[in-house]
């Protein structure tokens, strides 16, 4: 019985360095950094890891933020012009953690999920910020410029202003940004094709006085 009993005592020993060994291993994938947190002690560790399999003390987690490119797609958003008129506009931007940004990340925002709410929220203010920099009429024949000075806008707001070190950023690299399309009030539309008739109007009248 005695060499039963050390047997069954041998088996729970392994049995259970085993789990704490399977407890203690955690994986971050290649396109991830991670942070580990020790949920018992809540100890945040202060150094950002990716691509591995890692040990720490049981019941650890690995605080995760993606490595690779995220895109936002603000669809069917409007937007007030610099004379007061609602611009319609759907716009598309990426932008990436850095691994130098991930712990002061999850101190300020806790998790990728709060933090990324915070980054498209931070871009949609800079894209309409954009819009009052234009009259109505820019949207038509300037979106290059436009599009250029939201992705600028929008650097700034993610980013942070380098010249300005009270415009705090939100620890997000901007990649790019795309004015996909732009939709102008029905009004004005109907304003500028009132005005294209008259003009036509205007140049058949006096096409048909030097006829005459």
């Amino acid at each position: 019985w005695r060499n039963i009993c050390c047997c069954f005592l041998v088996v729970a020993i392994l049995i259970t360095s085993l789990s704490v060994l399977i407890a203690s291993l955690k994986k971050v994938d290649e396109n991830s950094f991670g942070v580990q947190y020790n949920v018992h002690k809540k100890q945040l560790d202060d150094a950002t890891k990716s691509g591995g399999l890692f040990v720490g003390p049981p019941g650890y987690k690995f605080i995760k933020f993606p490595s690779t490119f995220i895109t936002v797609d603000l669809e069917n958003r409007t937007c007030v012009s610099r004379d007061g008129l609602l611009v319609g506009f759907s716009v598309t931007f990426q932008y990436k953690m850095t691994e130098d940004n991930v712990l002061p990340a999850i101190l300020k925002y806790r998790n990728f999920e709060k933090w990324a709410g915070v980054v498209e929220a931070a871009g949609l203010s800079a894209v309409h910020h954009s819009c009052g920099n234009y009259n109505i009429s820019a949207f038509q024949n300037k979106r290059g410029e436009i599009q250029e000075n939201m992705q600028d806008n929008v650097r700034i707001k993610l980013e942070g202003d380098y010249e300005d070190p009270r415009r705090e950023g939100v620890y997000a690299m901007v990649v790019s940004l795309q004015l996909q399309n732009v939709e102008l009030p029905v009004e004005y539309n109907d304003a500028v094709q009132e005005k294209q008739s008259a003009e036509e109007d205007i140049s058949l009248a006096r096409n048909e006085r030097k006829q005459n």
